[in-house]
């Protein structure tokens, strides 16, 4: 009876993720041309690492981005395999999904295991696009935090500058010059960030609401199977999957509003 009640309650919570996540995906449609210059926003010359620091801050951040995406795919790849793989080995060919079909997969193994690969492949197809929004979002946030501090690391260090950039002759001018280009760079880190609020608000906002609801499914399913069976373990990755959502917006989002805060609140000393 339990194992019945927690594959009824498994598709529920399968079903409430894949609506969640079809609203989310909405802006990839909607602002598909402002998400690509988000992409390549800082592709420029003007934007590279001026030095060896810098170009360390660039590399720390790609390489934490990377950790965590792992992480995540992980999760997705434990929660597809323990939602999909049960049914395989059920009596009566039973399916991941229970859903009307105008033919019978029970009549034939040919029926069964084609219909059984095509939900798979749905699935897979649904859990890797997920598995690919959540990183772009926070990954797009850390960057905004790695311009930051190298904005912040050019001001404190004014004499890793190319003088011969500006032309500058006298020592007041060159460091007015500075100044400019450093607000300059600031003003574009701030239209960067907004430009990834408008264009991923909504998702944000559709992730948090899912997350609010979805956990409360399976904290409550939890409770009403036990921990070491097959759905106890579906819950517990699902679990672990949904929390790793949240991990990219809440992390990087700290990330970047602490960065910010440095920045704005006098961080930015010249050194000396």
């Amino acid at each position: 009876m339990c194992v019945r009640r927690g594959y009824d309650m498994m598709q529920a919570i399968f079903v409430c993720e894949g609506i969640f996540f079809a609203f989310k995906f909405l802006p990839m449609f909607r602002k598909g041309e402002r998400i690509k210059r988000c992409i390549s926003y800082f592709d420029g010359v003007e934007y590279g690492p001026q030095d060896k620091t810098e170009q360390q801050i660039l590399n720390n951040s790609v390489v934490l981005c990377q950790i965590i995406t792992k992480f995540y795919i992980i999760c997705i790849s434990s929660c597809q395999v323990l939602f999909l793989l049960p049914a395989l080995f059920s009596s009566g060919y039973e399916l991941p999904l229970r859903m009307w079909l105008p033919y019978s997969t029970t009549s034939s193994l040919i029926n069964y295991y084609a219909t059984y690969a095509y939900i798979w492949t749905v699935i897979s197809y649904c859990a890797l696009t997920n598995a690919s929004l959540d990183p772009l979002i926070g990954g797009l946030m850390f960057q905004a935090v790695s311009q930051l501090k190298i904005l912040k690391h050019r001001i404190q260090n004014p004499e890793n500058f190319d003088q011969d950039t500006f032309h500058a002759t006298l020592l007041e001018n060159y460091i007015y010059q500075r100044v400019v280009e450093c607000i300059k760079y600031h003003t574009e880190i701030l239209n960067f960030i907004n430009e990834v609020d408008q264009c991923f608000s909504w998702c944000v906002f559709n992730q948090f609401s899912g997350t609010a609801s979805l956990l409360c499914f399976l904290i409550t399913a939890i409770l009403t199977v036990p921990v070491t069976s097959i759905d106890g373990m579906q819950y517990i990755v699902f679990f672990f999957l949904i929390l790793s959502q949240v991990l990219f917006y809440c992390y990087f989002g700290t990330l970047l509003f602490e960065e910010k805060y440095e920045t704005i609140c006098g961080c930015i000393l010249v050194k000396g």
